[in-house]
């Protein structure tokens, strides 16, 4: 599975069919098992994927160093390129009080608005509801696609348009600093 992305290659709910069938068939050259176990064995793979990618920045990445320092010494077992995209994704990383852009779920190359982070704990409520992990509240401050709807919709919010001013549960995954934040002063 080395020529798998590292840095975009998600083997949970959002993983691509084709993707997930690729690293099945993978696992049964490798392995016996029956094709009963699919299941299982994808949910284990994600949780090991999870785990290696969390322990290869553990041991590999300083945020206090420059982005061009870390970009030319991969560990072994990364390619150079992905090792280059995961260094620029590390030090995006978003954090409570950032202004960022949240990204679409059907087109997480489309920005459907711009906000601030308030919260990345998992007990914070939003609309009545834990945040969990993986999410974080955002408050719109700027929509862009103003029809794009909430994935948690709440009250009287349905839409992007609809949240302004006030605070959204959104997944971090489609969430990224913006550096040019002066839209907000």
């Amino acid at each position: 599975m080395g020529n798998m992305r590292l840095s975009t290659t998600r083997v949970g709910p959002r993983c691509l069919r084709v993707y997930k069938d690729d690293m099945f068939a993978l696992v049964l050259q490798k392995f016996d098992f029956c094709a009963g176990h699919k299941r299982w064995i994808l949910r284990s793979l994600s949780k090991k994927w999870r785990n290696w990618k969390a322990t290869v920045k553990r041991d590999n990445f300083d945020s206090d160093l420059p982005i061009e320092e870390q970009i030319h010494s991969p560990p072994d077992r990364v390619q150079a390129d992905q090792w280059k995209e995961l260094i620029k994704y590390w030090h995006g990383d978003a954090k409570v009080g950032d202004y960022v852009n949240f990204k679409s779920v059907a087109n997480p190359i489309d920005a459907v608005g711009k906000g601030r982070i308030a919260s990345m704990d998992p007990s914070t409520e939003v609309g009545g509801e834990e945040l969990g992990a993986n999410w974080c509240e955002i408050h719109v401050q700027v929509p862009i696609l103003w029809d794009e709807h909430l994935m948690r919709p709440y009250g009287g919010l349905k839409t992007v348009g609809d949240a302004i001013g006030t605070p959204i549960a959104w997944p971090i995954s489609l969430v990224v600093k913006d550096d040019d934040s002066c839209f907000m002063d």
